[in-house]
């Protein structure tokens, strides 16, 4: 009995622990944007703002989910009112695997 019980605890502790784990994976960007471990801070330089809109320009392998293999630079422009609230210190985006944006993040600093 105590073999079995002591087998429960170890294997809900490992349930806890890859749980914790998993849970942090996408780093401090909401599930919802992140869940396939897509987001990235950008360089500030890749980004433009005139009037209410903001343009990304990330250029090949300039973010994780937009590799250098021949493609062009990933350009995208969104209104700042669609832009969610700030994570980290830098410009973030979330790019999906079809090349789609998902979020943007701007800088803690000002917004």
């Amino acid at each position: 009995m105590r073999r079995y019980l002591f087998l429960i605890v170890v294997i809900v502790a490992c349930a806890v622990i890859l749980g914790v784990a998993t849970a942090r994976a996408h780093g401090p960007w909401p599930y919802d944007c992140c869940h396939e471990n897509d987001c990235e801070e950008i360089a500030k330089e890749w980004v433009r703002e005139r009037g209410g809109l903001i343009t990304f320009t990330v250029p090949p392998g300039g973010h994780k989910m937009w590799p250098a293999d021949g493609r062009p630079a990933f350009v995208v422009t969104v209104e700042r009112k669609d832009l969610r609230k700030p994570v980290t210190g830098e410009w973030s985006i979330c790019i999906s695997p079809a090349g789609k944006l998902l979020c943007a993040f701007p800088p803690d600093q000002g917004f």
